[in-house]
């Protein structure tokens, strides 16, 4: 057994994951093209196991582009932001979900359908390092523990 990022074994295995919470964070953002020619981007969380969990955001009609608005605000867009999105400029949507996201860490909700694991929804992880910091002139408070690193998000258009 190997170890990856997280402290914790590695599961090189593609069992379907058992439903419910897990921790993770955004590891690959990608335009993608469904079987019906309408694009999308896919999000690839890597989970506290090592193990991957994916979820498409798409926008070709009204229904859609409300689930993503919604799922854009679990990885931390505010309103404004989301309104301002253009998921036809995949460059500035891939972008912006990276600048967003990338060194974030989030509790993601699996379900299972059919034969597959599905992300159900995901929240930005309260607990985050970013999200409290301890006064660094104050000596009576104690400075959160440094997190482990991880990899910088794949942007495809920093190429």
């Amino acid at each position: 057994m190997t170890r990856g990022i997280f402290d914790g074994p590695v599961e090189n295995n593609f069992k379907p994951l058992p439903e419910g919470m897990y921790h993770g964070y955004v590891s690959k953002l990608e335009i993608r093209t469904s079987k019906n020619g309408n694009d999308y981007l896919n999000i690839e969380f890597t989970l506290t196991n090592n193990r991957k969990a994916w979820d498409r955001l798409m926008w070709h009609n009204e229904a859609c582009v409300n689930v993503m608005k919604g799922k854009l605000e679990g990885l931390g867009f505010t309103r404004e932001e989301r309104k301002l999105l253009d998921p036809d400029n995949h460059q500035e949507l891939i972008s912006s979900v990276h600048r967003m996201s990338d060194g974030r860490e989030y509790e993601i909700k699996i379900g299972f359908d059919k034969d597959n694991n599905n992300v159900v929804k995901y929240y930005s992880d309260p607990n985050a390092p970013e999200e409290e910091a301890a006064d660094p002139l104050d000596p009576m408070t104690e400075a959160p523990a440094m997190p482990s690193r991880k990899p910088r998000i794949e942007n495809p258009f920093d190429k």
